[in-house]
């Protein structure tokens, strides 16, 4: 810069930022319900077999910076379901998630978070809830020593008919025991449900 005899120069302006961090984890939702003190990353061992969907899951985070340029982010959720993007510019992102298979997205609706980052911002508690179909097999036999379980040369009955019902007595569907004395039903969503023989 050259300055001339009384020159005055006053535009001279200075922008400084710091490095925006985004945190959140990923949950199971055991009642597919929403958001609730329940819902939790299972720790092996999980007999249920959540861990699928709360451990080592990919977490995406696209967008752009106040600079205008592109960004595409990856990360994978710890063993608690954790995960965090940091060093990041200030800018507008949006955080969703690759759902593993036979795991289905609760909540948010829809299942992303959409973030314009300020400089120095911490965006923290960004939760995913995810939740997988169950199931219902009953089991039907001759207890003839009347203790509860089936022991050996105890046989199953079939044709015997058992009907499923929700948490309030509306009917899903009834079905007749097969030759193995069971009966299934699949696909349900996580709740309440009654079986009535």
């Amino acid at each position: 810069m050259s300055l001339e005899s009384d020159e005055v120069v006053t535009d001279l302006l200075f922008g400084d930022l710091s490095k925006a961090e985004i945190y959140g984890r990923k949950v199971i939702d055991i009642y597919a319900d929403g958001p609730s003190a329940d819902d939790s990353c299972p720790l092996d061992p999980d007999p249920w077999g959540n861990n699928a969907g709360c451990q080592g899951v990919t977490v995406n985070l696209d967008g752009t910076d106040g600079m205008g340029n592109q960004v595409s982010l990856t990360t994978v959720t710890d063993d608690a379901g954790y995960f965090e993007f940091t060093d990041l510019w200030p800018g507008s992102y949006t955080v969703t998630v690759d759902e593993p298979a036979g795991f289905y997205c609760s909540y948010p609706d829809p299942c992303e978070f959409t973030l314009d980052l300020m400089s120095d911002e911490i965006a923290d508690g960004l939760v995913f809830g995810d939740y997988s179909k169950a199931e219902i097999v009953a089991y039907k036999f001759f207890d003839a020593d009347e203790d509860g379980y089936p022991d050996p040369g105890e046989a199953p009955v079939a044709g015997i008919e058992f009907c499923l019902y929700d948490g309030a007595w509306n009917l899903i569907g009834c079905q007749v025991s097969d030759g193995s004395g069971i009966v299934y039903w699949g696909n349900l969503m996580p709740g309440d449900y009654i079986v009535e023989e």
